[in-house]
């Protein structure tokens, strides 16, 4: 009998953890999205938390896989967070649209802070 390269546990705990961080991203970047449509169109539109969802729901395992795996810590995440509502919030209230730019903007830069941070340990 072949040996098998993967081990079967594995590749599933790796598809669950994927899920999970796309799962968590996407739902966090709807809500920052959600916030931004609201302050952007001065409504409760569900277009804003579509676009957050969308755009962190890809981005964000990205950079989690390039930068941020088994380094991250719930401090960093919320960090992160933080500087996403923080940042795309004002940016909405200051350049209304320019915001889908400056929150994902903010992302990847907190991201390579964090990487940067943990690689210096």
């Amino acid at each position: 009998m072949k040996k098998m390269i993967w081990d079967t546990n594995e590749v599933v705990k790796v598809i669950i953890e994927l899920f999970c961080v796309i799962i968590f991203c996407a739902t966090i970047g709807a809500g920052i999205g959600w916030l931004q449509g609201a302050i952007i169109k001065e409504t409760t539109h569900v277009e804003g938390a579509i676009a957050g969802g969308m755009v962190a729901g890809i981005l964000g395992p990205i950079l989690y896989y390039l930068l941020l795996r088994g380094d991250v810590t719930v401090s960093d995440w919320g960090l992160l967070i933080l500087g996403c509502a923080v940042l795309g919030t004002l940016s909405a209230l200051l350049f209304d649209i320019i915001s889908i730019i400056i929150t994902p903007l903010t992302l990847i830069l907190g991201c390579i802070i964090i990487g940067a941070k943990h690689s210096e340990k």
